[in-house]
Parts: C-alpha cells; sequence; structure tokens
C-alpha cells in the first residue's frame, strides 16, 4: 500500500514537473510575445509620427498651392486689366509706327533697287572694258607677229627669244597697270582699240592720244620685234594666262 501510494506521489511528482516546465515555456513564449509586441508598438507609434507629419506636409502643400492659384488668378487678372487699359493707347500709336516703318522698308527697297541697276552698269562697263584689253593686247600681238615676219627681222642679232618674251610681258604688264589705273578717267580703251587694230595703220601720234596713254605709247614704239608668236606661246603660256 505504501509503494503504490510512492508510486502515485512520484507520477503526480513528475506531472507536475511536466507541468511547470510547460508553464515555464509558455511564460517564456508569453515575454518573447510581449517584448516583439513592444517594438511592433514603438514602430506603430513612429508610424503614426511620420503618418501625422506627412499629413502636415500634404496640408502645407495644399495651402502653398491655393495661395499660389489665388496670386495667379489675381496677377492675371491685374493683367488682363493692364492690357485692357493700354491697348487703346497703343493700338494707334503701333499702326502708325507701323506704317512709317513700312514707308522706310519702301524707300530702302527703292535705293537698294538703284544701287543694284548702278552696280549691273560697272559691271557692264567693267566687261568691256576688260574686253577690250583683250582685243587691244590681242592686235598689239598680231601687229608684233606681223612685223616679226618683215625683211627687218634678220637685222636683229643678239635678242634671244626668251629675253624678247619677258620684255613684251613686262611691257603688257605695264600697260595693264596703267590702264587699269586710269579706267575711271578716260576713255584709253577705245582709243587703244582704235589705234591695234587689225589695220596697216601707225601709231597715233601723242597729240591725238588720252594723257594716261601717252605714258606708254613711247615704249610701243620702242618695242623690239620678237620672234614668231608661236614661240613665245610656247614658252610662256603660264604668264600668258596670268595676264589674260
Amino acid at each position: 500500500m505504501k509503494q503504490k501510494y510512492q508510486e502515485n506521489c512520484l507520477s503526480i511528482t513528475r506531472k507536475l514537473q511536466s507541468r511547470e516546465a510547460e508553464i515555464l515555456h509558455v511564460k517564456t513564449e508569453l515575454e518573447q510575445v510581449e517584448q516583439s509586441n513592444v517594438l511592433k508598438s514603438q514602430e506603430l507609434e513612429k508610424m503614426k509620427k511620420q503618418l501625422e507629419c506627412c499629413a502636415n506636409q500634404l496640408q502645407i502643400a495644399r495651402d502653398e498651392y491655393y495661395n499660389l492659384h489665388k496670386e495667379y488668378k489675381e496677377i492675371k487678372q491685374m493683367l488682363e486689366d493692364q492690357i485692357k487699359k493700354y491697348r487703346a493707347l497703343t493700338n494707334d500709336n503701333i499702326c502708325e509706327t507701323t506704317k512709317n516703318e513700312y514707308a522706310n522698308l519702301q524707300e530702302k527697297l527703292k535705293e537698294a533697287s538703284f544701287e543694284i541697276i548702278e552696280l549691273k552698269d560697272q559691271l557692264n562697263k567693267l566687261t568691256c572694258d576688260n574686253n577690250a584689253l583683250k582685243v587691244a593686247i590681242g592686235s598689239l600681238i598680231t601687229n608684233l607677229e606681223r612685223n616679226i615676219k618683215g625683211p627687218s627681222f634678220t637685222s636683229l642679232p643678239g635678242n634671244s627669244a626668251e629675253s624678247l618674251a619677258g620684255e613684251i610681258l613686262n611691257s603688257l604688264n605695264t600697260i595693264e597697270d596703267i590702264i587699269v589705273k586710269n579706267n575711271s578717267q578716260c576713255n584709253c580703251m577705245s582709243q587703244i582699240s582704235s589705234q591695234y587694230a587689225m589695220e596697216d595703220t601707225e601709231v597715233l601720234i601723242a597729240s591725238q592720244l588720252p594723257d594716261c596713254c601717252k605714258e606708254f605709247q613711247g615704249m610701243l614704239k620702242d618695242s623690239v620685234q620678237p620672234p614668231s608668236i608661236s614661240s613665245l606661246k610656247t614658252s610662256n603660256s603660264e604668264d600668258n594666262n596670268k595676264l589674260f
């Protein structure tokens, strides 16, 4: 009987120990849950504060938007009033100014048209002068070639083709410089064209030439008779191209 009682006590003791262990485990879990609850409560409090801060910022932004919109309406209304006020005053002035500018532009266009016409005339004159210069130089070379083929060609010893060609080119360059210099002051182009035309005539006397042509008249008379024009063109083609 006593042994059975001891066994029962031992069994009850074991059950109590098991219950105590379960209670301890539950207590530990409860403490963990309480700690987790505290942490979550703190996080929730922080989130509440952040939410309140965002709500305040949203309200501030909304108030600023309303204020800006109100100021925008006021500025817009003020500008509309100013435009209505000054439109009648400035409309006539703008119209008058536009008319004056249009008239000035028409006048400038007319002046530009006259200038274009003058430039065209000058261009035509320069073209004619250039053509006349080319004709005169061509006539001069032709006359020189004609003189070369004469009987007096054999009486000029000691003059090489190179030196004669150089003298002719220098003479032509001098003629071109003098004509360009005096082109706006005389009609020497027509004088030169008529003087060196393809005719068997002599050089005009000095009294019949314009002053600007007298500078190279003597030089033309004193020019030596060069060799044939074909040799000049062959040995001095580059210089002739520059001249023309």
